[in-house]
């Protein structure tokens, strides 16, 4: 039997970390783009979710027949977890970034977002879907005589470039400005600094703007932002849904690497923008961010996390379930 003074004490211990710290409490939406890491980081959020119970949302699309309307009626029956695409990205394409950010979980709920270099984000989608088959690639294995960098594959690699930049309405074209609900017209007469500005302004409706290059910082910011950074070793992760060997920009032909910026002009913006304000929230979060990254990064490398396999990593997350992909160190995805 527990004595009174000692429930007592552990009632108190109880209810002062959760109002000082809230952790548990917030859900999490993710606008989950595609190829910036975000299987990674949706993997870390539903691992929080279970950690403390929290309902992880379908990944089917809402079936709204106006916008904006809620996703439950009750506070009860209302899921706290956006991890897929379907619930996210989808939703701010149809009905808008406010859709997204206003509507869809709306009570308690933190949003994320993560952004990647777009030259690299470019070259992910394509080996990526290259090796599924995707849109008007053919499936390889991998590369043709061994060789990614082989003439055969410059020009395969070249031809999807042209295929993307003819298409306006391409996923892969202004990636970004898309997702954010920013007009590209707009982008495209605008001064640089005016640009800089617009993306600023709809990166702050954010609460965690995350860097895919700086993922330790990323999820450690998350961690901070959730009330949930006392023990970081429950935020170790798996990278997933990598392809690895693949060339990297540096290794490309001048042509290639001309075709490929000429795309992600405008996403080149978004991502500055987005590296500055993350860089200027964690230090404002001061000495304990750092720590705790130190932290983190001590426990990926415990774990396998830049040497090798993870022994507890998931394949299949509530997003997507991913088959035949090994868990290897971001961000080589």
């Amino acid at each position: 039997m527990i004595k009174p003074l000692l429930f007592l004490s552990l009632l108190l211990t109880y209810t002062h970390n959760v109002h000082t710290t809230g952790c548990g409490i917030f859900g999490v939406k993710l606008l989950k783009l595609h190829k910036v890491g975000s299987s990674t980081l949706a993997a870390v959020v539903e691992a929080y979710a279970s950690r403390h119970s929290l309902s992880i949302c379908p990944r089917t699309v809402p079936k709204w027949p106006a916008p904006p309307l809620p996703l439950n009626t009750s506070p009860k029956k209302e899921c706290k977890i956006i991890t897929s695409h379907e619930r996210s990205e989808t939703v701010a394409l149809h009905w808008g970034l406010s859709a997204f950010l206003e509507t869809l979980c709306p009570r308690a709920c933190k949003s994320v977002i993560l952004i990647r270099n777009p030259r690299d984000r470019l070259l992910s989608r394509y080996y990526f879907d290259l090796l599924k088959g995707k849109h008007h690639l053919s499936v390889q294995e991998g590369p043709r005589g061994g060789n990614w960098l082989s003439l055969e594959e410059m020009k395969q690699l070249d031809s999807w470039l042209k295929y993307i930049s003819g298409q306006d309405k391409h996923a892969d074209n202004n990636h970004y400005l898309k997702a954010l609900g920013i007009n590209v017209s707009d982008f495209n007469k605008n001064t640089d600094a005016t640009n800089r500005l617009v993306a600023r302004s709809m990166l702050t409706k954010f609460d965690v703007v995350g860097i895919t290059e700086r993922m330790p910082q990323t999820v450690v910011a998350l961690a901070h932002t959730l009330g949930c950074s006392q023990n970081m070793t429950e935020w170790v992760y798996p990278s997933l849904k990598s392809v690895p060997g693949r060339p990297t920009e540096e290794a490309l032909p001048l042509y290639i690497r001309g075709a490929i910026d000429a795309i992600v002009r405008h996403d080149m913006i978004v991502w500055e923008e987005a590296r500055k304000l993350a860089i200027e929230r964690e230090n404002a979060l001061g000495v304990d961010f750092v720590s705790n990254v130190r932290i983190l990064q001590k426990e990926l490398q415990v774990h396998g996390h830049t040497g090798g396999k993870l022994t507890h990593c998931n394949k299949t997350t509530s997003s997507r379930k991913l088959h035949g992909f090994i868990c290897i160190a971001m961000p080589s995805n």
